[in-house]
């Protein structure tokens, strides 16, 4: 059996951290808020046409593209890394009523924030 090289524990350290109550995290950056953004009628995937916000107080965040289908279509964004709070959330696409969310609430797992996932499902402008 071959022992690991000294290259890939330093790796393996340096994706890990420890927290303060002893928990062992990685290094991973986690969005607060996630979005899968779709047609409230036929389903298809807009948020590669859409744009957004999460707020808290004076905290404005942007929402940025985040998950992509196997065939490479954008269907959610994501913003609030690692930062919990409570949030408004917007989002807008040309020629689509605006979706809005409040209360939106991100908690701490004690590494990272437990995401919360939304679907903004966006009617059609009249």
């Amino acid at each position: 059996m071959k022992r690991p090289t000294l290259l890939v524990l330093i790796v393996s350290l340096l994706t890990l951290t420890a927290c303060s109550d002893g928990m062992i995290c990685t290094a991973s950056v986690e969005p607060g808020v996630v979005v899968e953004i779709r047609d409230a009628v036929d389903d298809v995937p807009l948020a590669a046409g859409a744009a957004g916000w999460v707020r808290e107080g004076t905290f404005n965040d942007s929402l940025r593209a985040y998950g992509v289908t196997e065939g490479g279509t954008l269907v959610s964004r994501a913003a609030a890394d690692e930062r919990e709070g409570t949030y408004a959330v917007e989002v807008s696409h040309p020629g689509y009523a605006t979706w809005a969310q409040s209360g939106v609430r991100v908690k701490s797992d004690g590494c990272h924030v437990e995401t919360v996932r939304l679907q903004a499902r966006l009617v059609r402008a009249p």
